[in-house]
């Protein structure tokens, strides 16, 4: 009898035969590839008698089946691929939140103590006082009280004498004073009185501020003058030559006066102004600076006279007598 099998038929035929021989070592050693799996594939079982091929979901066939390891088989690596494009930048991230403040470091130590700075120089000396009248029987005279705060120190006319007086008439005298721009020798300096601003307050607050008498502070705490002030500023400016073989100062053994329209005197007041006695100039050095006085309002600027009261010789001294109009 002739039996004629399909080709499907001689395929499964195929496949039950080569599993049977490739899986004897397998059963033998009860070891698979498979493991059931779509990564290593699966284990089958054909019956021996029926060729019927069963998969019963186990790592093990039953008595009379031979089995069927069909593991999965993986392909030669293939080559690498070549790099993909760079992708987009991603949108920015969102802000941290703020991290904890730290805490408060120790205190440092205490540096040493720096160095003690440089002395600061001496202030101008002051003008000398005037000296006081005598008094009877030879008693010495008592000096001029101090004025109070605000107002101009007055001497009486009576209580300053000039022990080498100009005489009536000559040049410098009180009847004949040096006039503007007019120049006058003393003590081996040439004082020539410029020009005369009066009343003077405004510059002299503007540049000394609240600690000038005569003036206090606007609401930006800027000098300015006070009207309810009694006195007014007076500024001479005056040229000096140092015509001696030393530098010294423009004001060196000189002092300085103003005779009132009472014809009292006063003496000359501070301010921060470029003054005579700031004012350092070599032989023959010529310098510019500034003379001041606090009079009491009213006063007639005609009949003011200034006196530059030099020292003559070696024990008498000199008053000379400047116009300032």
């Amino acid at each position: 009898m002739n039996i004629k099998v399909s080709g499907l038929g001689k395929f499964l035929v195929g496949l039950v035969i080569g599993a049977f021989f490739l899986s004897g070592s397998a059963i033998a050693v009860n070891k698979y590839v498979a493991t059931n799996s779509p990564e290593k594939g699966y284990l089958l079982c054909a019956n021996k008698k029926t060729g019927a091929v069963t998969f019963p979901n186990k790592l093990i066939c039953p008595a009379g089946t031979t089995a069927l390891d069909l593991g999965a088989v993986t392909g030669v690596e293939g080559p690498a691929g070549p790099a993909g494009l760079n992708g987009a930048n991603g949108a920015p991230g969102l802000p941290g939140l703020p991290g904890l403040n730290g805490a408060n470091g120790s205190n440092g130590l205490t540096g040493p103590q720096g160095p003690a700075g440089p002395q600061g120089p001496e202030g101008p000396e002051g003008p000398q006082g005037p000296e006081g009248p005598a008094g009877k029987d030879g008693a010495d005279g008592k000096a001029g009280l101090d004025g109070k705060d605000g107002s101009v120190t007055i001497i009486p006319a009576t209580n300053y004498t000039s022990d080498s007086a100009i005489k009536a008439g000559d040049i410098a005298s009180l009847t004949n004073p040096v006039k503007l721009g007019q120049m006058r020798a003393l003590n081996n300096f040439q004082y020539v009185v410029n020009s005369v601003i009066f009343p003077n307050d405004t510059a002299i607050c503007t540049a000394g501020g609240t600690g000038i008498t005569g003036c206090k502070s606007d609401s930006e705490f800027r000098g300015i003058v006070d009207t309810a002030a009694k006195d007014s500023w007076i500024t001479l400016n005056i040229t000096v030559t140092n015509l001696s073989s030393e530098t010294r100062s423009a004001n060196k053994d000189l002092s300085f006066y103003l005779v009132l329209n009472s014809g009292e005197l006063i003496g000359r007041d501070y301010t921060t102004l470029k003054e005579i006695p700031y004012v350092e100039l070599i032989k023959n050095g010529k310098g510019e600076g500034t003379i001041s006085f606090r009079v009491p309002k009213g006063q007639n600027l005609s009949t003011l006279i200034f006196i530059i009261r030099s020292p003559w010789l070696e024990y008498s001294t000199q008053d000379n007598h400047f116009a300032l109009k």
